[in-house]
This record gives C-alpha cells, sequence and structure tokens, in this order.
C-alpha cells in the first residue's frame, strides 16, 4: 500500500511553493486550474509546513529482579549484576528500550528479546553505602526509575598510619603522656576494623600494655600505656601489621635540669643550673641566648659563656641580664641592643656575649623591662638604662640612653620591678613608687604630668602621653614583693595580691587565694602551696589554675609570650609548657604542650 503520510506530506510542501509563486505574480499557467482545489484543500498560509509533532513517551513501567540491597568491596566489581525488566501497561517486556544506568559513571544498555537490562556496577573507592539508578527516559510511567543500593566495604589492609604525636618527650622512668596509636587503612584509606597490630618496644628500655591490638570498628589500634625507660636518650615504640610496612613513636628521654633560677622573655628562657652555669635556649635572633650569631634558635639548652658565675636573672622580650658573684657583684647583659638595654651603645644593635653594665661599686639586682633595664646597688640606689621615651629610666627625662643613670629622688630601694614602658621600686618598708609610661594608670596615680613623645616620622612633631619622669608614691597599701608588666602588682603580707592598671585602675585579684610569689611579668603568681594562677591584664579576673599545670606545685615560675617554664618544688627541675615553634620549651622539639614537660640537661655542659 502506498505511503498515504508521504504523499501528504509532499502535497502540503508543494502547496506553499506555489502559494509563493501565486504572491509574487509568477505561478504558472499550468495549475491556474488545479490551485483553487489545492488552496480548498490545504489553504495558503505564512507559517510554512507545520512542524512534525513531538513525540510522546510512551506508557512503560521497570522493576528490579535483581537484589535492589547489595555488598561488595570499594573498587571491585560486583559478582550480583543490577537487572531491571520494563514491560508495557499490558505487562508484556518491551524489547529495544533504552535504560540508563548512573552511578559513578553513566551507562546505557538496551532492553533484550525478554525487556530486561543489566550492567556489571564497580563500587567506587570510598567506604559505606553507594547507589547505582535506572531510569526510562523514553517512559511517562511514574515508576520509571529504580534505586539500587551496596554495602560498600574496606579492601585489604594496605597501610598503617600513625595517629599519635611522635617524638614526644618524657622523663626517665616515667609514664610518656602519649600513648602510640595507629589506623589500618586500605589502598583508598578507608579504615580497616579487625586488623591485629602488635606495638613493640624496638629502642631503649621501656614497656608497652599491652602488645598486640584489634582495630575497632573505626580502624584504630593503640596501647593503654608506655612506660619509658630509666636512661637518657630515644625510646621507639614499632607498630607492625603482618605484610605492612612498620611505624614507629619516637620518645626522646631527658635527665632533668636541676636550677635554682629560671626567666623567660617573648621566645627565650634561661635558667641557672645547679653548680652556677648559666643555660638559655629558643629563639635566638636577637643573641638573646648566646651562642653563634648564625642560628637563629635552638631547642636545646647552652651554657652562656662570660668566665664567671652568674647568682640570679632576669629577661626582657629580646634581652637577658644577669648578677654575678664577684664581690662587688656586677650586671651583665646580652641580646637585642636598640634601645641601649644591654647597656652598649646603639651602634652595637645586638650584644651576643654578657656585656658588663659599668656602675660604680656594681649592682646587688637588675630587672628587665620592654626595651629598657634598670639595678640596684649595694646600698639601694637605683639606676636604669635603655629606652627612656616614658619617663622609665626615672632621671627626669624621656630621652633613651646607654650609660647607666640614676633615677632621681634619692630614694633607697629594697627591690625592683621593669614593666613594658614602666618601672617600679619597693622599699624596705613596703611602700611602692613607680615612673614612667601611665597610658594603662600602672603608676598607680590618676593625674600625673604628661611626656611629649617625638613622631617617628615628623621628628619635630610631639605627641602627649600620661607618664611620671621621676618616682611617685603608688599607694598605702604597703607590700612584700612587687611585679610589673603592662600593669603593676603587689604581693600584701597576707597573701592578697592587688593590681593596678586598665580598668577597674586598683583591684584585688586574689579571690580567696593565698599568694605566696609573683612571676616578674605582673600577670602571674604562686600560690602558697605553689600553685600557678594567673589574671586577665584588663579586668583583674582570676584565671582558675590548669588541671594539668596544677598538677606540681611549683617553687617559681616565669612567663613569656606564649610559653612558661617553672622549678619543681619537689626536686627543683625545670619544666616548660606552651608553644615550641622555636624550641622555648627546651626539650629538644619544637612541639607545643599543654603540660609542663622536662627541660632537657645539657649532655656537654
Amino acid at each position: 500500500m502506498e505511503d498515504t503520510s508521504n504523499l501528504s506530506g509532499s502535497l502540503i510542501m508543494a502547496t506553499h511553493r506555489i502559494c509563493r509563486m501565486f504572491r509574487r505574480g509568477t505561478g504558472p499557467a499550468g495549475v491556474i486550474i488545479v490551485f483553487p482545489l489545492i488552496v480548498a484543500l490545504t489553504g495558503c498560509s505564512d507559517a510554512g509546513p507545520a512542524a512534525p509533532a513531538a513525540k510522546k513517551p510512551i506508557a512503560m513501567q521497570m522493576y528490579a529482579v535483581s537484589d535492589l540491597k547489595l555488598s561488595g568491596i570499594v573498587g571491585k566489581v560486583l559478582t550480583s549484576r543490577p537487572t531491571v525488566i520494563v514491560v508495557d501497561t499490558a505487562g508484556k517486556p518491551v524489547v529495544g528500550t533504552k535504560v540508563v544506568f548512573l552511578g559513578e559513571g553513566t551507562t546505557e544498555v538496551q532492553t533484550s528479546a525478554d525487556g530486561t537490562a543489566s550492567t556489571a556496577w564497580t563500587l567506587g573507592h570510598i567506604a559505606g553505602t553507594q547507589s547505582l539508578r535506572a531510569s526510562l527516559p523514553d517512559a511517562s510511567a511514574s515508576s520509571a526509575s529504580v534505586t539500587f543500593e551496596a554495602t560498600a566495604v574496606a579492601d585489604t589492609a594496605a597501610q598503617i598510619l600513625a595517629v599519635s604525636t611522635s617524638p614526644q618527650v618524657g622523663l626517665a622512668s616515667s609514664v610518656a603522656s602519649l600513648v602510640p596509636r595507629v589506623s589500618v587503612v586500605d589502598a583508598f584509606y578507608n579504615s580497616k576494623a579487625g586488623v591485629e597490630v602488635t606495638f613493640e618496644v624496638t629502642s631503649g628500655s621501656g614497656t608497652v600494655t599491652p602488645t598486640k591490638v584489634i582495630t575497632d570498628a573505626s580502624g584504630f589500634a593503640g596501647v593503654d600505656s608506655w612506660m619509658l625507660g630509666a636512661d637518657p636518650g630515644d625510646n621507639i615504640v614499632t607498630a607492625r601489621v603482618t605484610n605492612l610496612p612498620p611505624v614507629s613513636f619516637v620518645a626522646r628521654v631527658n635527665l632533668p635540669l636541676l636550677a635554682s633560677t629560671v626567666v623567660s622573655g617573648d621566645l627565650h628562657s634561661c635558667a641557672i643550673a645547679d653548680g652556677g652555669d648559666t643555660y638559655c635556649w629558643g629563639a635566638n635572633s636577637f643573641l638573646q641566648i648566646g651562642g653563634d650569631s648564625r642560628q637563629q634558635w635552638n631547642p636545646l639548652p647552652q651554657r652562656i659563656v662570660s668566665g664567671r658565675k652568674f647568682v640570679s636573672l632576669a629577661s626582657g622580650p629580646m634581652h637577658t641580664c644577669a648578677i654575678s658573684d664577684e664581690i662587688p657583684s656586677q650586671a651583665y647583659c646580652w641580646g637585642a641592643n636598640g634601645s641601649g638595654q644591654t647597656g652598649v651603645d646603639v651602634s652595637q644593635r645586638t650584644v651576643q656575649g654578657p656585656a658588663q653594665i659599668p656602675v660604680d661599686g656594681g649592682l646587688t639586682m637588675v630587672v628587665t623591662g620592654g626595651s629598657h633595664s634598670c639595678g640596684l646597688t649595694p646600698t639601694g640606689e637605683a639606676y636604669c638604662w635603655g629606652d627612656g621615651s616614658m619617663g622609665q629610666l626615672g632621671d627626669g627625662m624621656n630621652v633613651s640612653h646607654s650609660n647607666p643613670t640614676r633615677v632621681s629622688g634619692g630614694i633607697r630601694f629594697a627591690s625592683l620591678a621593669a614593666g613594658a614602658q614602666h618601672t617600679c621600686g619597693l622599699t624596705a618598708d613596703g611602700q611602692a613608687y613607680c615612673w614612667g609610661s601611665n597610658v594603662h594608670r600602672e603608676l598607680g596615680i590618676d593625674t600625673p604630668p604628661t611626656c611629649g613623645i617625638p613622631d617617628d616620622y615628623y621628628y619635630y612633631y610631639y605627641y602627649y602621653q600620661p607618664c611620671a619622669l621621676t618616682p611617685q608614691p603608688m599607694s598605702t597599701t604597703r607590700f612584700v614583693a612587687i611585679s610589673a608588666g603592662y600593669g603593676t602588682c603587689g604581693l600584701e603580707t597576707s597573701g592578697a595580691v592587688d593590681c593596678f592598671g586598665f580598668s577597674p585602675s586598683v583591684a584585688s585579684v586574689s579571690n580567696g587565694v593565698r599568694f605566696g610569689r609573683l612571676a616578674p611579668d605582673g600577670q602571674c603568681g604562686l600560690s602558697v602551696d605553689g600553685v600557678e594562677y594567673c589574671w586577665a591584664t584588663t579586668d583583674h579576673k582570676l584565671v582558675p589554675p590548669v588541671t594539668a599545670v596544677n598538677s606540681s606545685a611549683f617553687r617559681s615560675i616565669a612567663v613569656g609570650l606564649a610559653h612558661s617554664c617553672a622549678i619543681l618544688a619537689s626536686d627543683g627541675s625545670v619544666v616548660c609548657w606552651g608553644r615550641n615553634d622555636v624550641g622555648q620549651l627546651g626539650n629538644g622539639t619544637t612541639l607545643a604542650s599543654s603540660i609542663p614537660l622536662p627541660v632537657a640537661r645539657p649532655t656537654n655542659p
């Protein structure tokens, strides 16, 4: 039979061509008679030939003929192929229709003679639930898609990963603070449960318990305890799984540095060891720990070579000072010297070795501020040198100089404290005097005079700040000790601590705690039972002691920029905690610690 649809289409196309010719007046004479008939049948219009009608979706349904819930190993092909069947509304299989499987990739499959379609499913690399969706893009029925799910499990163990930190530091014959802990994974880093891990001490002495551990559901395994050996050096524990490369954990066993004094700057610390030698560690960018000028930092204590012994220390942010055991005793300083704070002309920006401070009769005490230093003579006279821009040298001027200058007023002091830009002195009867910056009311007075400070860029221009160029009485309260940082604090005979500066300008920070000692920074102290407490500078609120730090009683403490050091009351050993990026904890590593760790005793003092 002739295809009438093709004939009809040809007739329509011919009609439109004839219509266009007659509109232009070019129609052939031979078609004049038949044209009305054609027009009557089809009509002429400007729309052109009609577009073919859109193909309507066929009503089909699709069902799963294999299990919807499957399981397999990551990265592997499932043994069971996801399979669907496609039928029409009468339930008869539909042959040759397209089924799209969408999972990690896209696969198109034509239904076979029985209406089924299937595909191989390779699971992705991440363990857990994965899905594969089969759909009919040409179907109109609501049941035109089926979703398969597969539980993907880890492949065979391929690697051991260290979870706990290594190296770490501990004392001889003590329990390591971090136990060895590993994760076992497959080639795609999926955790592998149920794997036996063996832990063994492979260097040094000590023990681990237990020695065999099965990985948990998350693939982790670790020992319960690691007892370090009795000898100094590296203790190593190795974790092994059959047929896999092992991983090792290192704990450096340090013999403790026993010391009588410890001080801290911004990024360094120093201590006077039993025997009288002085050691420093941490940052050395300004030679504040002595040693080789090419060495920017040292994570282990190194001896300050001076040819003499020191009996006390003080540390500014980037310089260090000490009092010798000479008769009469002398003060020495080293480190940053941008303002002359080490007693050397400022043309020498850093001082590598201890430089003697030239004061007739010597000095019995030295303190260090932000960029200035002060000392006491045997008769109680105070001398200061370094930055004097805010009057912190107390000589009646706000001028910096490297030569020690006597503090004005003729007051005899029993002790001194140096803050960021101010200095305080305590007389034998407990009266406190302060001088220098009062920007934060750290002098304990409300209306001091002002200092004209030359602008850094326009030296002929001055701006004015509250300050005192000579000692001013601080408070009617009598103190037994005083400390200074950005504020000033005094310790009363009762154990209460009063602080001055910021808001409120004077406040008690004790909150029921009885203090026995203050840290030089004016922001921390030790209770009578050796527990460290600190307080916020701006509002003087007492910060409760951290449990880890509170576990040991301290004899003295020193606070740096982001680390602290202390001497244990039990045996006199030095411990440090906090930031450690330039070795300021002194244990041979650059690992930060929230708990006190022993500073290493030098092996070649």
